[in-house]
């Protein structure tokens, strides 16, 4: 029953009570009816995680990143990098001073969105963040300058393969003004997710079904869009191998194996159409050309030290190569033919993905 009062006047007549009581239903099931429309049930004090993407130049952070090729180019402007262990998201200005620190596991995020291990970050063409959590099954999307999210697909510490769901996703990338390129590892699957309906737009892989055969995948830990997302490159590091399929028709259009390989992961395009990787494992990164020829191999620094542990690799436009060397806790810019690091950013943590793009920070 809803009572009102103006003044000492109590107005309590039946009448008004039913015509009031009706009044307030039509206005619920309004509110009810708005929230559906813009993007599911809202929980009050939060806003809703899908749908509140900022599309395209609207986010409005200045000059836009380029192609994931053409981002490699000498005169960067900021290095973005994943501290797996420390939960964060750093930023770096090129000079290697660290500027942006986004924890994972504090505000502005609510705490359905912590990450469990924040693991991957990536640049996409509105200049916002693409991060990953592996081990907390979500691909997320943070705004660059305050870390508030505006995306988010999975559901926090929940593996699966049903609708809204992901199984250990690795390194994203999103393509366009709505389309973000997932690699779903232990689904043994590649997905493009358009963030206007949450619904998986593309695949490549069978979901849960591992093969060596075109069409399946063995042990996918990366996918890089390539060519304005035309063309997906993938690491398939049980098989040992990198392949690129085309978007449209899903054929393999070339691919190349490397037996020797310990762990093939992270692999970047190149301007030349080459591409640098880095095998963990093995404490190496190198360049294969797409005839398969090893252009050059990195193991050991000028001062006479091992790579340890390198868990990312991005070549620029000088020819030197941007490491992420967790072993060390560092990222290195190094002359690959002779080992000479002439750039060290320090207080990376247990870096294991790099980014760039040329919009300063």
């Amino acid at each position: 029953m809803v009572f009102e009062s103006f003044g000492a006047l109590f107005l309590v007549k039946i009448g008004y009570i039913t015509y009031m009581s009706s009044l307030l239903k039509i206005v619920v099931w309004l509110v009810v009816l708005l929230a559906i429309g813009v993007g599911g049930i809202v929980v009050f004090g939060e806003k809703p995680i899908s749908k509140m993407f900022n599309k395209g130049v609207e986010v409005g952070y200045g000059q836009l990143p380029k192609s994931n090729e053409e981002n490699a180019e000498n005169e960067f402007a900021t290095l973005w990098a994943a501290d797996f262990k420390g939960n964060r998201v750093i930023g770096f200005n090129k000079a290697g001073e660290k500027k942006k620190e986004f924890n994972m596991t504090s505000a502005p995020l609510t705490a359905r969105s912590f990450n469990t291990a924040t693991e991957y970050v990536t640049v996409s063409p509105n200049g916002s963040l693409i991060v990953a959590d592996g081990e907390g099954m979500m691909v997320q999307e943070i705004d660059r300058n305050t870390g508030d999210l505006l995306w988010q697909f999975g559901v926090k510490d929940l593996q699966g393969f049903g609708d809204g769901l992901l199984h250990q996703p690795d390194k994203s990338f999103k393509i366009n003004d709505y389309e973000v390129l997932i690699n779903d590892g232990n689904n043994r699957r590649v997905i493009i997710i358009d963030q206007r309906t949450d619904e998986i737009v593309w695949q490549y892989g069978e979901t849960m079904r591992m093969g060596s055969t075109p069409g399946l995948l063995r042990g996918n830990t990366n996918t890089v869009p390539i060519n304005g997302g035309k063309q997906i490159l993938i690491t398939d590091t049980l098989d040992k191998k990198i392949l690129i399929v085309d978007r449209a028709t899903k054929d393999i259009v070339w691919q190349w194996s490397k037996p020797d390989a310990k762990w093939l992961q992270h692999a970047w395009p190149t301007l030349e159409g080459t591409y640098v990787m880095e095998d963990r494992q093995k404490h190496e990164v190198f360049e294969v050309d797409r005839q398969g020829n090893i252009l050059w191999t990195l193991d050991k620094l000028a001062d006479g030290s091992n790579l340890r542990y390198p868990t990312d690799v991005i070549k620029l436009g000088n020819g030197n190569v941007l490491i992420a060397e967790a072993g060390r806790g560092r990222i290195i810019e190094v002359v690959p033919q002779t080992g000479e690091v002439v750039q060290t950013y320090e207080g990376a943590g247990f870096v294991t993905t790099i980014a760039i793009d040329n919009i300063p920070i």
